[in-house]
């Protein structure tokens, strides 16, 4: 993604992937219904990351969710996540095996019995590769690491003011981790995709 100010934009590749957990891999009965992201990059590689996740807790209940993104890559590559805390739920953040996690619980460690919508809202670094010819934004979406599945994933990518829409390439990858299916619609807009 040319993102650099005042650079001349070459070409913009932006590989969204929207993921499902392997079904054989789903451990509880609680449903994510819906997940929606907003994604902003700036002129420095990194996103700004806004998430709406609705769950149902009616096959199950819980004190909340957890919500892990991969800080450390098979590649080597490093990605730092800094979030900020949301005063609705009980917030507790921690680093395990290569993820930040983040754990929004209820205040009073009581049970949610039915839908409940969680706001979370992080920044993640060096998400934009820079090349020679055009800047590559890759993300995945939702993730890989939730127990449950998801029934709809929606993402707005922000797009830099400027941009020559001409030069912009989408991928978007569905499915398992490491999936190549792309079963998903996008659609282009003045400031946003």
């Amino acid at each position: 993604m040319k993102i650099k100010v005042a650079a001349l934009i070459l070409g913009l590749t932006i590989f969204i992937f929207p993921s499902q957990t392997a079904l054989a891999a789903y451990t509880e009965n609680w449903e994510i219904k819906d997940f929606k992201a907003e994604i902003s990059p700036d002129q420095y590689g990194s996103i700004k990351v806004n998430e709406q996740i609705t769950a149902d807790f009616t096959n199950e209940s819980h004190r909340g969710i957890e919500r892990s993104i991969p800080t450390e890559y098979t590649n080597g590559k490093k990605t730092p996540i800094d979030f900020l805390e949301s005063d609705q739920w009980s917030n507790y953040i921690y680093s395990e095996n290569g993820y930040k996690k983040l754990q929004l619980t209820t205040h009073d460690d009581s049970q949610l019995t039915g839908e409940a919508t969680f706001n979370i809202n992080y920044t993640a670094q060096d998400t934009v590769l820079f090349q020679a010819e055009t800047e590559e934004l890759y993300w995945n979406i939702n993730g890989s690491e939730w127990p449950v599945a998801t029934d709809n994933v929606e993402a707005t990518i922000k797009l830099p003011p400027n941009l020559d829409q001409s030069q912009l390439k989408f991928i978007c990858f569905t499915g398992v981790y490491g999936a190549e299916t792309e079963n998903c619609e996008y659609e282009l807009n003045a400031d946003s995709v």
